[in-house]
């Protein structure tokens, strides 16, 4: 797998394993695995051969999973501001 795919899918992985982390149960979440899969026409044996190959270049993989976890943190800060903004407009209405 190419590094660039392998990224976006180590990304869409991790922020999955976020999303459950803050509650996201079962089925929504196996849902979401497979569609994340199929979005990138990939299934989880060729993620893990290429994931295997990727950590066998430590410092390197060091550097994919600092851009990830980076990213992440980007991503959910903005989220964090949306859903701050929703529920301010939601106090305000009420």
């Amino acid at each position: 797998m190419a590094e660039e795919l392998y990224l976006d899918l180590f990304y869409e992985l991790e922020l999955l394993s976020v999303y459950q982390d803050r509650g996201a149960k079962g089925s929504v979440v196996d849902s979401l695995y497979e569609e994340i899969f199929k979005k990138y026409n990939s299934d989880k044996d060729v993620f893990m051969s290429s994931h295997k190959y990727y950590q066998s270049q430590i410092t390197e993989q060091q550097i994919r999973t600092d851009s990830v976890i980076k990213k992440i943190e980007r991503d959910l800060i903005a989220i964090d501001k949306l859903d701050s903004l929703t529920t301010q407009e939601d106090s305000v209405k009420e």
